[in-house]
């Protein structure tokens, strides 16, 4: 009889733990049938270089042996956003107008929407030698307002500022603290405006090892991740209504072999 008791008391403790046990496989990143394909997938990534949209905020320096040669280009300022973001680099800041332009000193409108830095830089330097300098001049072009947002079940959910320029979906997932054990990994959406003003949103699954080919694993100034909850999460806030009903049935069968325990002693 002991036995019996002991046999029934290990098989509720099993039913007691299957609603918290989750599959490896719903938590697992960049699953593939083999490692060979991961490995294949990575080495065929292609380099990734952010586009500067319009709102960006630039700062634009630029250098020369003769520093007076260049000093009319170079207005020191400090540009203050509309969500407090501000510049004190002591460079020269501009905001991309809704035409993609800025206005720089001396040289007037320059447009650089869907340029990057490097392309931005390249063309500065053409106009100056072209029209204002005649000896070699270096110019600096960086976007110092790009940041990303994640939300949803993450451990840090919050905005973040990227300082080099270029962060794809798991980097800006680590810096909000990976994902919450109820996070969604096969329905994360990516909430992005484009150059065009349209709102887009994208469903990425993190499971999936092709997510590394994605147009979208790289992400751009201004983008959203907002992470879904899972099941669990919904089940363990009380939104299944067979939840409570499921603690009805443990808590019966409890007191059950509670009464029985008493009664065999």
């Amino acid at each position: 009889m002991k036995k019996k008791l002991g046999l029934f008391w290990i098989i509720g403790l099993v039913l007691l733990m299957l609603p918290s046990c989750g599959s490896v496989k719903d938590l697992a990143y960049l699953q593939a049938k083999e490692e060979q394909e991961i490995l294949k997938i990575a080495g065929q990534e292609k380099s990734f270089d952010s586009r500067i949209k319009s709102k960006d905020i630039l700062t634009v320096s630029i250098g020369a042996l003769d520093k007076t040669a260049v000093e009319a280009f170079n207005i020191p300022n400090t540009y203050i956003s509309s969500n407090g973001y501000t510049n004190g680099t002591g460079y020269p800041s501009y905001i991309v107008d809704n035409d993609g332009n800025i206005n720089l000193p001396v040289i007037g409108t320059v447009n650089v929407i869907g340029k990057t830095e490097k392309q931005v830089e390249e063309l500065i330097k053409t106009i100056l030698l072209k029209n204002y300098i005649n000896e070699m001049v270096s110019v600096n072009v960086r976007i110092i307002n790009y940041q990303i947002s994640v939300l949803g079940e993450v451990n840090r959910p919050g905005r973040y500022n990227v300082d080099n320029g270029k962060i794809n979906i798991f980097q800006a997932l680590s810096q909000a603290g990976d994902l919450t054990i109820y996070g969604d990994r096969k329905q994360v959406k990516l909430l992005r405006e484009s150059d065009g003003g349209e709102k887009l949103v994208i469903t990425l699954d993190l499971n999936d090892v092709d997510i590394l080919k994605s147009p979208y694993f790289y992400l751009q100034q201004g983008d959203v991740l907002y992470v879904q909850p899972n099941k669990a999460r919904a089940q363990s806030s009380g939104i299944s209504s067979g939840t409570t009903i499921w603690f009805s049935v443990v808590s019966v069968l409890t007191s059950i072999a509670t009464l029985l325990v008493s009664v065999l002693r």
